[in-house]
């Protein structure tokens, strides 16, 4: 994967990319992406991937929950299962760095430039937005004071929607924590501009505490078309906007699964989204695309070799020896039968666990 290695590399160096993966059903996209995250975790980047879900109101048109499985799905390199809770683990450490570096103040803005001079957080702190920084300031604050309860309130405002902007400023007051007049305003569930703003923050700070970057991988993003035109509208904006970077993002990498009818889809949106973005979308995605073939019969040999060799350590007997033979002629029915991979490595094991019975 040259292009993935390329890519991280200079994500790593404070750059942005995107990546598309076009692939029919069962081609093996998934898979890919999973691959793909655990290969950005070695080379030390945090990575968040999900599917896209309609039904569970999962899609681009909502930001917010955007936003909030991001923050759910997040996992940190050297520990690939994850933690309850990978955004907490972060920011204790950030904390722990932040608190020998603060002169003793209680007014959040000065507390926000002393960090910016510290590295710890971005060099032009006005661009963050007053709700995120009254939440991050919060979080020091609370953990200095060991009020655990005002610690986990600041710390669900930056999990997602959270609190309302008045209980913020309530709990602020109750650690005597001083903030501005204008705390910004509480983020509705449509607020793309919020939600990205504040992982580009989030991003600078795990940047600053030695890791590469970020790696997002959005799976099944062909679940757009599912939604009303009026909600692909607002997903094909919020979509755009992550595509160009609006947010300015340094230090992410994105990954976008999709199926050709994501595309047909998107032509017969040409009126509600614009001339303009479609020319724009299918020049990045021309730039930007693998496209996943069918597999070869030499890569179904290949493939049956393999699940062979798992298959005889995982049962005890030699399958490998057994299924020789048998590969090409298996591989030529399979291939023949147009199955997408996924029903071919279920039809390879079945088969596997014919043949384990038979030579039992």
């Amino acid at each position: 994967m040259t292009t993935f290695d390329d890519d991280l590399k200079s994500v790593a160096d404070g750059g942005f990319r995107s990546l598309f993966l076009l692939g029919n059903p069962g081609s093996g996209k998934s898979q890919l992406l999973i691959t793909l995250e655990h290969l950005a975790m070695q080379q030390g980047f945090v990575s968040a991937y999900f599917s896209q879900d309609v039904p569970g109101r999962l899609a681009f048109n909502r930001p917010d929950q955007i936003y909030r499985r991001i923050m759910e799905t997040m996992r940190l390199p050297g520990n690939p299962k994850g933690n309850v809770d990978v955004l907490q683990d972060v920011l204790d450490e950030w904390t722990n760095r932040s608190l020998p570096r603060l002169r003793h103040t209680n007014r959040s803005m000065a507390i926000m430039y002393q960090l910016s001079e510290a590295g710890l957080l971005p060099g032009s702190v006005e661009q963050i937005h007053r709700r995120t920084s009254l939440a991050l300031v919060g979080y020091i604050v609370a953990t200095e004071r060991q009020d655990e309860d005002a610690r986990m309130q600041f710390l669900s405002a930056l999990k997602g929607p959270g609190l309302t902007n008045s209980r913020l400023i309530e709990i602020a007051k109750d650690i005597e924590l001083r903030i501005p007049r204008y705390v910004g305003y509480t983020p509705s569930q449509y607020d793309a501009d919020y939600y990205f703003s504040q992982l580009r923050t989030l991003i600078f700070i795990f940047k600053s505490l030695g890791y590469k970057g970020m790696a997002v991988l959005f799976d099944e993003v062909t679940a757009i078309i599912d939604l009303g035109s009026r909600s692909r509208e607002k997903a094909y904006k919020v979509l755009d906007s992550l595509l160009v970077d609006s947010y300015r993002f340094r230090g992410l990498y994105t990954v976008f699964a999709y199926m050709p009818p994501f595309m047909t889809q998107l032509r017969a949106d040409r009126g509600i989204m614009g001339h303009e973005h479609l020319e724009r979308w299918r020049h990045l995605v021309d730039d930007r695309m693998i496209e996943l073939s069918p597999l070869s019969r030499a890569d179904q040999e290949e493939l049956l070799r393999r699940l062979s060799y798992l298959h005889g350590v995982a049962y005890d007997w030699p399958a490998t020896e057994v299924v020789g033979p048998r590969a090409g002629s298996l591989a030529r029915a399979y291939q023949e039968s147009g199955l997408p991979t996924r029903e071919f490595v279920r039809m390879a094991i079945d088969s596997l666990d014919l043949l384990y019975e038979t030579h039992r």
